[in-house]
C-alpha cells in the first residue's frame, strides 16, 4: 500500500523533519533517507501577565504558497517554547494559543529567518464570540454530524474550535470563536462527509 513516513529529529537537533508520501510499500523495503540541516527557530509564548503558555502551537506557512511545513516540535512546551528547524528563508509564523485559553491569535508575516532565532511572543487577551444555531435542508429538517471550521476574516487566519459538530438536529453552539478585533467577522464553514456543503460569514456585533 502507499503510506506517509515521517522523519522525526530530537527536539534539540538541527536536522529538518521530513515527510515522504506517497511512499510505496509492496514488500520488505530498506530505505535511506538524507535528512538535511537548518537553523533552530525558538519562539517563547508568553501569557499578559508573563508567564508561559503551554501548548501553544507554532504553525510555519511558506508565504508564497501558504502551505504549512512539517515542523513536529511546534508545542510550547512547559517554559513556553516551541520549535522549528527550517531552511534559512522568509515564513509567515502564526502562534495560535491552547484550546479554552482567552488568547488572541499572533501572526507575523515575511519574517526573514537566516540564523538560529528566538522570537518572544506576548499574547494579549483576545475577543471572543459564541456563534450558534441549527443546520437545516431544504425543507426545514435538522442536518446532524455536520462538521464545522471557522477563519478570521479580512485574513482568513484558521482557529480551532472546542466543539465543531452539529447534534442530531442540526443545532450547534461554537463557544469562545476568537475574532481579531471587537466586532470582527468570522466565516463559518460547513462539510459534511468530507465535502463542503457550505460557508456563512457571521458579524459577531449582531445578537
Amino acid at each position: 500500500g502507499d503510506y506517509h513516513l515521517q522523519f522525526v529529529p530530537a527536539r534539540t537537533s538541527r536536522f529538518i523533519a521530513e515527510v515522504v508520501a506517497p511512499f510505496a510499500l509492496a514488500g520488505d523495503t530498506e530505505h535511506d533517507e538524507v535528512l538535511e540541516t537548518g537553523v533552530m527557530v525558538t519562539v517563547v509564548v508568553r501569557d499578559p501577565a508573563g508567564a508561559p503558555v503551554v501548548d501553544a502551537d507554532l504553525d510555519v506557512k511558506d508565504p508564497a504558497t501558504g502551505a504549512k511545513l512539517f515542523t513536529p516540535h511546534d508545542r510550547a512546551d512547559a517554559q513556553g517554547r516551541a520549535v522549528a528547524v527550517l531552511q534559512p528563508g522568509t515564513y509567515d509564523l502564526l502562534v495560535d494559543p491552547p484550546l479554552g485559553a482567552s488568547l488572541a491569535l499572533a501572526e507575523f508575516l515575511g519574517v526573514a529567518i537566516t540564523a538560529d532565532t528566538t522570537i518572544v511572543v506576548d499574547l494579549v487577551e483576545a475577543a471572543r464570540a459564541t456563534i450558534s444555531g441549527r443546520v437545516v435542508d431544504g425543507e426545514g429538517a435538522g442536518v446532524p454530524g455536520v462538521v464545522f471550521s471557522a477563519r478570521l476574516l479580512p485574513a482568513g487566519t484558521a482557529v480551532r474550535l472546542q466543539e465543531d459538530t452539529a447534534g442530531a438536529d442540526g443545532s450547534f453552539v461554537l463557544a469562545d470563536v476568537p475574532t481579531e478585533q471587537e466586532g470582527g467577522e468570522v466565516e463559518i464553514v460547513c462539510t459534511q462527509d468530507g465535502a463542503s456543503i457550505g460557508s456563512q460569514s457571521v458579524d459577531t456585533t449582531a445578537d
